[in-house]
């Protein structure tokens, strides 16, 4: 057998190369739960996003999201997390001075600790431009954060659009700049998404129905 960890690979695997599909199996990821965790007392809003800094995560367009929110002005006292590190970090960091923002987005290295981190974040946001299905959705899930996230690989078999996140087509920067405005705007719609992504989190994305599955096989 073959296992993999979403239906968009299972079908790339039997079109693309011909594997019969009674061997491909498909075991979704599965995380802890971090629904545990609270915010610390803080002031405005934070923006976050954890990836590693790589051309698939696109960073980049996270700080174009802040510049474009910015620039609207709509939002006061925000504040930009990037958690990670890569071959992009200096890309960045020149980006970041480039647009003025020195004082707005912070590249905050490595995570030691999600269950204390993002339990900070007021909206999450993944850039990515291919994906299988991230365990960070699955963690933003759990630690019930409004989310919003590129459309590509598996990742729409986790996320339903506007059920239990916000959907973006890739390389879509002004939109996804919108959806946070939005979901900043209306707390009561970020509410039903992050209560509706837990939810479904209990349901299907748990660590325990990982093994569950794989047990199966």
């Amino acid at each position: 057998y073959t296992i993999t960890v979403c239906e968009r690979d299972k079908l790339f695997l039997v079109n693309k190369f011909g594997y019969n599909p009674k061997k491909v199996i498909t075991a979704y990821n599965g995380v802890d739960d971090l629904s545990c965790i609270k915010n610390n007392i803080k002031k405005g809003v934070t923006i976050g996003t954890v990836c590693r800094l790589t051309y698939q995560k696109a960073p980049e367009y996270f700080v174009e999201i802040a510049r474009l929110i910015e620039n609207v002005g709509v939002l006061n006292d925000t504040r930009y997390e990037i958690w990670g590190t890569g071959e992009l970090q200096e890309t960045l960091e020149k980006l970041i001075m480039e647009y003025g923002l020195v004082n707005k987005v912070f590249l905050m290295g490595y995570m030691n600790d999600k269950s204390v981190t993002m339990g900070n974040f007021d909206v999450f946001v993944l850039t990515s431009r291919y994906e299988g299905i991230p365990y960070v959705i699955l963690e933003a899930m759990s630690a019930k954060i409004p989310i919003v996230t590129t459309d590509v690989g598996g990742t729409s078999e986790v996320i339903i659009n506007r059920h239990n996140g916000i959907l973006v087509p890739r390389d879509e920067v002004k939109m996804m700049a919108d959806s946070v405005i939005e979901l900043i705007e209306n707390p009561h719609f970020g509410n039903n998404l992050k209560d509706n992504a837990y939810n479904d989190f209990k349901e299907k994305w748990t660590l325990r129905k990982t093994i569950s599955e794989i047990n199966k096989i």
